[in-house]
């Protein structure tokens, strides 16, 4: 049970860094993207051509298309995003803390803040790239910014990265409507113009970031039944030896008048105080883990500590049960027994 709370903890935590960061970055009324593993952008997307499409319907005051790929960035490889850094800035508050997103073009790019201390970058460092078709060059570092929950850590720009992209494609685009717009019936348009990639809102996009979580969570969850069937048969096998150790006491309460049903009372009740001691203590240990490895976490994927208070009611009240159905049988075992035998050893 410990075990469960602290992915738990863990998947709750991951849910709400993400929620909080696109919250904190994304300022786009709409979002069209292609939906990847999870509901996250996939690398395959669409055509640039459909931002510029985008940008041309009355309600639309800019629409900005956004690409993903890959570069070998100082020796290493690295998944950065491109854009046009005139309209990134209108649809996505990335923070910037040194330099200016102006001043990202072709032969400079933007970094996070955390990727930069990593790498040991300032404004103005030039950093060997090599790009997907093979060509290399070195970029200088334009832009330091604090929120990479939607761009990532690497922001190239879309005029330096198409050359070497082979078939650029957009993953995303990020959509401002003009002021007065009507949110329904711009979505409804871009929906139309879009055809098959999907169109959301800020809240409903902000939950599909964070539903691969809860996709893995569930697959952890069904790993971890095997865990939870192990310690059902642990708390009966513990029930069958102490009944075992105590059966002439058992015999002896049968004999002074203790009917079956108040033995097997007597054993359910010890099943559920040995299951709900152990999910009590199992449920506090996993979330202390959660805690503890959420504030030593350095990664800005995990930076809120969310523990789910529902769901650890439910593991609570899932050891009661499993309490109960694990003292079933030593119960019925128990009350069976001979009291005959007991007052003849008496």
């Amino acid at each position: 049970m410990a075990v469960v709370t602290l992915f738990t903890v863990i998947g709750a935590s991951l849910k709400a860094s993400a929620a909080q960061g696109v919250q904190r970055t994304l300022t786009a009324d709409l979002v069209v993207y292609q939906p990847g593993y999870g509901g996250s952008a996939g690398l395959a997307g669409f055509s640039p051509r459909l931002a510029a499409g985008l940008s041309r319907l009355p309600s639309v005051g800019v629409a900005a298309g956004m690409s993903r790929g890959s570069v070998l960035l100082d020796g290493q490889a690295q998944t950065v995003a491109a854009a046009d850094p005139g309209r990134i800035g209108s649809v996505l508050n990335l923070g910037v803390s040194a330099g200016s997103l102006a001043e990202v073009d072709a032969g400079s790019f933007a970094v996070s803040a955390t990727a930069a201390a990593d790498h040991h970058w300032r404004v103005g460092s030039t950093v060997p790239v090599v790009y997907p078709d093979g060509s290399r060059d070195r970029l200088r570092v334009a832009a330091i910014f604090d929120h990479p929950d939607i761009t990532g850590d690497y922001l190239f720009a879309a005029a330096g990265w198409g050359p070497h992209a082979g078939q650029p494609l957009d993953s995303m685009v990020l959509i401002k409507l003009k002021p007065g717009a009507s949110a329904g019936a711009a979505r409804a348009a871009a929906t139309a113009a879009a055809d098959q990639p999907r169109v959301q809102d800020q809240a409903q996009y902000r939950a599909s970031a964070t539903s691969g979580v809860s996709t893995v969570l569930g697959l952890v969850y069904v790993m971890l039944a095997l865990a939870i069937l192990i310690a059902l048969m642990g708390v009966a096998n513990t029930l069958s030896l102490s009944i075992h150790e105590r059966t002439r006491e058992l015999r002896l309460l049968r004999a002074l008048g203790q009917t079956r049903a108040q033995v097997r009372g007597m054993i359910r009740w010890e099943s559920v105080i040995i299951a709900v001691f152990g999910t009590a203590g199992g449920v506090i240990l996993g979330t202390f883990l959660g805690w503890a490895v959420v504030r030593s976490s350095s990664s800005a994927a995990l930076d809120v500590f969310a523990a789910p208070p529902l769901q650890l009611v439910l593991f609570l009240v899932l050891g009661a049960v499993t309490g109960i159905l694990a003292g079933i049988r030593p119960a019925r075992r128990a009350a069976r027994l001979n009291m005959i035998a007991a007052i003849a050893a008496t």
